[in-house]
């Protein structure tokens, strides 16, 4: 099996211009950089713009990091940054609603319909929950349970102390539990 080269190296070799090490790099953090966008600004379009974006960024500035560091939690907080910032900028325009639609048109693969309409609906509504919550608290959310980063890791990646953190994950668990839970159990309390 070949062993991929560190991040150093990587950035290393972007300094002298190897055209392919700019490619490996930053295709090794596209898919996540994406993801993060996808979670604070909610659509799809809105993701592939910010993740152009953080990726440019991140070349443009490769001569200036400090190679002595991780580069992950660097490249994450240019991608919550740009995410934060293209979600300040578009704020009236954003919404979880392409999405909702695109789920309410897919073509139901269980012969129980009426099962299927309920998954559905409680997805759109988990969505949509999600989408309620502060952006920095929905990426918090997101880099816990979507990207299982520890709390440590997400305090550096956004720059927030740890009991914010840990704060911030509590009220959005509890949120979603009360608003989601309610869905489900058609006003009682359950498990999100």
């Amino acid at each position: 099996m070949v062993q991929r080269p560190a991040d150093a190296e990587l950035v290393r070799r972007c300094r002298q211009g190897e055209r392919s090490a700019v490619e490996e790099l930053l295709g090794r953090y596209e898919k996540y950089i994406y993801c993060l966008c996808r979670s604070v600004l909610g659509r799809h379009e809105d993701a592939l713009d910010a993740t152009q974006e953080v990726l440019l960024k991140v070349f443009e500035h490769l001569c200036t990091f400090d190679v002595t560091r991780p580069l992950t939690p660097w490249v994450h907080r240019i991608a919550l940054n740009t995410a934060l910032s293209e979600l300040h900028r578009r704020r009236p325009e954003l919404s979880l609603e392409d999405e909702l639609t695109r789920l309410g048109q897919e073509p139901a693969a269980s012969t129980n319909v009426e099962r299927e309409v309920e998954e559905r609906e409680g997805l759109q509504h988990l969505r949509r929950e999600l989408a309620a919550l502060p952006p920095l608290q929905r990426a918090v959310f997101f880099l816990r349970h979507f990207e299982d980063l520890s709390y440590e890791d997400i305090s550096a990646t956004c720059a927030l102390p740890l009991g914010t953190v840990k704060t911030y994950l509590f009220r959005g668990r509890r949120q979603l539990k009360e608003k989601v839970g309610a869905f489900f159990a058609g006003g009682a309390d359950s498990e999100v």
